[in-house]
């Protein structure tokens, strides 16, 4: 009977500890627990295992709990594997790392489409939005977050930035968009980076500071301080450190590298691409630098173009100006219209405009000069204050300081000029020690190479007028013509070797290969044609024309040759008229020759050796009429010519006053004859009338 009651009370109480949970170490369990253990002087263990025996459970419960030994950590089963208190798994995150995490599994976050906020202090210091594409960290970055797309990291990053609809900022950085609102399409990257703008959009700016103060858009600031006085100046590019510092409202600016364009306020269209280039322009405009300190004392100076290390680096206020290469233009200040190309070029122009240097130190030392353009490696390197002087060619001009309007084209022509003008060189060399002589022109390699202070002479072709120094007036044109000529002067030379030996004599002409080639200090000579006169030594005043043409000797003066030994025919339309007047003749006496001489004559007929055809040709043997001159005292006469080779020439025309004189005499012999004749037959007819006195004439009367 009493274990019935037993029973009976167990049974009982079982069923209200069912209903009241079990408690141990309390006699009041909590009602929202099963089991309530209380004890404040021991804990509760459960199984403990290896991780080996753990995993070897055979199909653990969802719940199942144990402590591993091998990880001295609490373990339970969620169903599919075993996780780690305090693992990422897990709802709660520790304090010190977690592991047994999950790619794609564990994560930080909602599980609601809920903004993830962060708080410190119960102040905002991030927010994450995947709804509106919105990230931003840092102390009360974002402001009022109510547009989307944007990134705002850092603290106070996009403090100010509130409105609707679609944002597309990126600001990072303490404070960087601190002012905007409601503009869009922004990058401020870097401490106060953008910090003022409130409404411009589609502006990049990185750096420190870097559009601190920009209110405008499209501009793209990169570097500390770029840009930071920027206001209202629209689509400037300022990459560098304080690049476009003090730029204000200036637009269309671009300055590339450390303190570029730093000083620049209102200046427009410019581009600075180099540490210190354009550092002091403030507004000029549509300037393009591009190299170290580059335009750097620029302030108003506009359209200027400097690439190259210190190019155009003194330049002010001038205008035009192009420079391209290590200091090229460096000290130009005010001279405008300039282009230098090359190391060097222009590199001591201070206020020379509308010079052109293209080559290394071409026009290197020109300062004040003008109008000078150069192309080639020291070209006019010299020149200081020349003006409108034009030099191509290695060395070209070289020596030049004050002289103007000279032309070389060609390495070293006019190499050694330094005051002479107006001079024109085409070639290697050409008017090579030139210094002083004005107006010559030489075109041909080495053409009046050694010129120094002739003036007025014209040579064209290669050494042509080589060896001129001092002569003057001189043109030759061709190979080697008045190649050797020192002084001679008015002399003009056309063809290959023409006048080739001319040293000292003046007034010359020789046209063709060859002319007067000959020729040294003879003077008036004119030879036309091929090798004309080419005999010629010292003679002057001679004429030769046509191929090989040569007078009888070369020393000899006022002589004339028309043809070469082998014309077989000269003619002219009308007869030749030759000067005959007294006042140009002297010793004038009546001819001794005449019908004695005449008779003596031979005349016979010949053909000549160089006719192919042997036509038959009337006239004298010079030779026997040599003789016969001298027979009657003539020996002295101008109708013989013999040359220096010894042939024969006659002039036959000479023989028109003997034969003149000759018909004259025979004339009065004639007369003389026919007064004998006549009263011969008056004595006839007297006698015959007194014979036949009475009777009839038996001679007929004349009629």
């Amino acid at each position: 009977m009493k274990k019935i009651i037993f029973l009976l009370l167990l049974l009982a109480s079982h069923q209200w500890l069912i209903a009241q949970g079990i408690g141990i170490g309390t006699a009041a369990p909590n009602p929202s627990a099963q089991l309530d253990i209380t004890s404040t002087t021991k804990g509760m263990l459960v199984p403990r295992m290896t991780t080996v025996q753990r995993t070897a459970i055979a199909t653990p419960a969802i719940g199942l709990l144990v402590f591993d030994n091998t990880t001295n950590s609490f373990w339970f089963f969620i169903g599919s594997a075993w996780t780690e208190m305090g693992s990422s798994i897990n709802t709660g995150w520790g304090l010190t790392g977690n592991s047994g995490t999950i790619d794609g599994v564990s994560f930080i976050g909602t599980t609601s489409n809920v903004p993830l906020s962060f708080r410190q202090n119960n102040i905002g210091i991030g927010r994450l939005d995947a709804g509106k594409n919105n990230v931003f960290l840092g102390d009360l970055a974002g402001g009022g977050f109510e547009t989307v797309n944007n990134t705002m990291i850092g603290d106070h990053a996009g403090f100010s930035h509130f409105g609707v609809g679609i944002g597309n900022n990126t600001f990072i950085g303490s404070q960087a968009g601190y002012s905007n609102t409601t503009a869009t399409e922004n990058t401020y990257v870097g401490s106060g980076a953008g910090y003022t703008n409130t409404l411009a959009t589609g502006n990049t700016m990185l750096g420190n500071d870097a559009g601190n103060k920009n209110t405008a858009g499209n501009n793209t600031f990169i570097g500390h301080n770029a840009g930071t006085l920027n206001t209202t100046g629209t689509d400037n590019v300022f990459m560098g450190k304080e690049a476009g510092l003090n730029n204000t409202t200036a637009a269309g600016n671009t300055f590339i590298g450390k303190f570029a364009g730093k000083l620049n306020t209102i200046g427009a269209g410019n581009t600075a691409n180099g540490s210190n280039a354009l550092y002091n322009n403030s507004s000029g405009f549509a300037n393009t630098a591009n190299g170290f300190q580059s335009l750097y004392s620029n302030t108003t100076g506009d359209r200027n173009t400097a690439i190259g290390y210190f190019a155009l680096h003194d330049n002010t206020i001038a205008n035009y100006n192009t420079a391209v290469g290590y200091f090229s233009l460096s000290n130009n200040t005010t001279g405008e219209n300039n282009t230098g190309y090359g190391y060097q070029t222009l590199f001591s122009n201070t206020t020379g405009s509308q010079n052109s240097a293209n080559g290394a130190r071409a026009l290197y030392a020109n300062s004040t000069g003008n109008g000078n353009t150069a192309n080639g490696f020291q070209a006019l390197l010299n020149n200081t204050t020349g003006n409108n002087n034009t030099a191509t060619g290695l060395n070209s001009l070289t020596l030049n300081s004050t002289g103007n309007s000279n032309t070389a084209f060609g390495a070293f022509s006019l190499i050694s000029n330094t005051t002479g003008y107006n001079n024109t060189a085409h070639g290697a060399g050409a008017l090579y020690f030139n210094t002083t002589g004005f107006s010559n022109s030489a075109m041909g390699s080495s053409a009046l190479t050694n010129n120094t202070t002739g003036d007025g002479n014209t040579a064209v072709g290669f050494e042509a007028l080589k060896a001129n120094s001092t002569g003057n007036y001189n043109t030759a044109t061709g190979f080697h013509a008045l190649l050797k000529n020192l002084a001679g002067a008015n002399n003009t030379a056309n063809g290959m070797g023409a006048l080739n030996s001319n040293t000292g004599g003046n007034s010359n002409t020789g046209l063709g290969n060859g002319a007067l080639e000959n020729n040294t200090t003879g003077n008036n000579n004119t030879a036309v044609g091929a090798s004309a006169l080419g005999n010629i030594t010292t003679g002057s005043n001679n004429i030769g024309i046509g191929y090989n043409a040569e007078v009888p000797s070369s020393s000899g003066s006022n002589q004339v040759r028309v043809g070469n030994a082998a014309i077989l025919y000269a003619g002219v339309q009308i007869f030749w008229s030759v000067t005959s007047d007294r006042r140009k003749k002297s010793a004038i006496k009546t001819l001794p020759l005449g019908l004695e001489f005449i008779n003596q004559l031979n005349p016979v007929s010949y053909y000549r050796l160089s006719d192919k055809n042997k036509k038959t040709e009337y006239g004298f043997i010079a030779q026997e009429l040599e003789e016969t001159l001298n027979k009657f005292g003539a020996a002295n006469n101008a109708m013989i010519t013999k040359d220096d080779a010894g042939m024969y020439s006659v002039r036959y025309n000479d023989l028109i006053a003997p034969m003149v004189k000759a018909i004259q005499e025979q004339q009065a012999i004639i007369e003389n004859n026919q007064k004998q004749i006549d009263e011969l037959k008056t004595a006839i007819i007297k006698l015959t009338s007194n014979t036949n006195h009475g009777s009839a004439n038996i001679y007929p009367q004349r009629r």
